[in-house]
């Protein structure tokens, strides 16, 4: 796929084993490539749920949420806080889904990727592997490979964190885990060659696991049921000003998107999650099906 494609999704580096096990978490070690553009995807499906324009209303195979882009290199910081969401209806370690083996479900702010070869991102994830439910935080730097980050994550625990340049290609992406009782901070600061700084995101995104071990070909994994997620404090540094997401100032340049199963065939596409209209600051993304 070529690097210019916008939304991105996860690949797994190895293929899915076939036996009851608890492999690592999907950003642990795991490269990102692009996905097919989601103008494209646009002009299959749009919902009336979307109160922008209909040119900043678009559907997306991974991604759902809101983007701002800019000109080159006129992209500097992204913030966001949202509560780390529970898997619907698990019990303890375990999720209730029995037909698929293997869900994700990723919560993160970054720089680039809407329409650059790289993206700088780092948020938490809740994911559904055999039937056991794995809460953990993570970032990456694409097209270096992504970590996880050895810290704590629980279902309620209330998250931070931002993406800043720094200068060049470099980067700092933070994390902090504000809750009492177990509350951390994570820091990495790295290289992203080829960054051109032209988008930030808000980003609830299901990623995609390798069927073949050189991950030549893969499918889109489930997306957990999360139920929703809300992000607040969501805001942006585009060529030197600071605009939160719900903000009119953005004008053309914010873009609501939804995440559809629109490559698979009938009886689909799936809409699989949904944002709200943006507003103080903040908005939440609904769950709405965990996809073919």
């Amino acid at each position: 796929m070529s690097k210019s494609f916008e939304a991105v999704v996860l690949i797994a580096l190895m293929a899915l084993p076939l036996l009851a096990f608890s492999p690592p978490p999907i950003h642990a070690a795991r490269p990102m490539v692009p996905a097919p553009p989601t103008p494209q995807i646009a002009a299959l499906m749009k919902t009336s749920a979307c109160s922008l324009p209909a040119p900043q209303c678009l559907a997306s195979i991974n991604w759902s949420g809101y983007a701002v882009t800019g000109a080159t290199d006129s992209v500097t910081l992204v913030d966001g806080s949202w509560t780390a969401p529970a898997i619907a209806r698990a019990v303890g370690n375990t999720c209730p889904d029995m037909v698929n083996t293997w869900l994700d479900a990723s919560f993160w702010v970054g720089i680039d990727g809407f329409s650059s070869p790289t993206v700088e991102q780092i948020g938490t994830a809740a994911d559904c592997l055999y039937g056991q439910a794995q809460y953990y935080a993570w970032y990456e730097f694409y097209p270096a490979a992504g970590f996880t980050i050895s810290k704590p994550i629980y279902p309620g625990d209330a998250m931070s964190a931002e993406v800043k340049w720094v200068s060049g290609t470099t980067f700092t992406a933070s994390i902090q885990d504000t809750t009492a009782g177990h509350s951390w901070s994570f820091s990495h600061t790295g290289s992203a060659p080829g960054a051109l700084r032209n988008s930030a995101q808000w980003i609830t995104e299901a990623a995609a696991g390798c069927i073949t071990s050189d991950c030549s070909y893969f499918n889109f994994l489930a997306l957990t049921d999360f139920t929703s997620v809300t992000f607040t404090g969501a805001t942006a540094t585009v060529g030197g000003h600071t605009y939160p997401v719900s903000s009119a100032a953005w004008g053309t340049s914010l873009y609501w998107i939804e995440v559809t199963t629109v490559f698979y065939p009938p009886p689909g596409p799936f809409l699989r999650a949904i944002p709200t209209t943006a507003k103080s600051g903040g908005f939440t993304i609904k769950w709405v099906s965990s996809g073919p």
